[in-house]
């Protein structure tokens, strides 16, 4: 017997799905914004001059990259509480995707500063500024702007990963779409609707960040 779609379900299912999208777009507004800026604090340090921070950077790195983003979800969520520290569900969700993506992140960082000119840095520290304000005013905007095709692709892996966090029952949009299907059994519009969420929000993210991008490319040639 031919599959009907029948859509009536997921109308009547809307408000729950768009309450589970709101917590998800929570954790991915959190979680990128914390990985993007551990990633940028920790790419500086693997960058030191001292031995003993290049080394500290590098193994978090191999640990974070070589262990999955859902074992650390379980071991913030049931492990903590042996120290006495009960994070929720959502909390221990977002840390874990913070924890995990700031290590690609770094390497990204990494590797756009080391792409900078060294003349650069030089040139800035020959009219005076100090090591703070050629950071800010000189190296970053140029390392940014080389970091963000690859933060922009990370960024859109985070929307998607935003539904591991389904596994500690946060009631993120994965959550929500998949109770609905066991509950409906209307597995094929369910489905059809959450892959055209996935993929509407993942490539807004990887546009706004081709914005950027060319928006950064622009006040750097203007500022030359």
């Amino acid at each position: 017997m031919a599959y009907r779609l029948d859509w009536l379900p997921v109308l009547q299912a809307s408000q729950a799905l768009l309450s589970g999208l709101a917590i998800s777009l929570e954790i991915f507004l959190i979680s990128s914004i914390g990985a993007t800026l551990l990633g940028l604090g920790g790419a500086s340090l693997m960058l030191s001059r001292h031995a003993s921070l290049r080394f500290v950077a590098t193994g978090y790195v191999e640990l974070m990259r070589n262990s999955p983003s859902l074992v650390k979800m379980y071991f913030i969520y049931f492990g903590f509480p042996v120290l006495g520290l009960f994070p929720t569900a959502f909390w221990s969700g977002v840390i874990a995707l913070v924890l995990h993506n700031a290590a690609y992140m770094m390497d990204i960082f990494r590797a756009a500063f080391a792409s900078v000119a060294r003349g650069q840095r030089e040139a800035a520290i020959s009219l005076g500024l100090d090591p703070f304000l050629t950071y800010r005013k000189v190296l970053l905007p140029q390392a940014l702007r080389r970091a963000l095709p690859g933060l922009g692709n990370y960024w859109a892996e985070m929307v998607k990963d935003t539904s591991l966090t389904s596994a500690l029952s946060v009631r993120e949009f994965y959550f929500v779409f998949t109770s609905q299907i066991a509950l409906n059994m209307r597995t094929y519009e369910f489905f059809l609707v959450a892959g055209l969420t996935y993929l509407l929000l993942t490539s807004a993210v990887a546009a706004i960040a081709r914005l950027w991008e060319r928006a950064l490319a622009r006040g750097e040639a203007r500022a030359r």
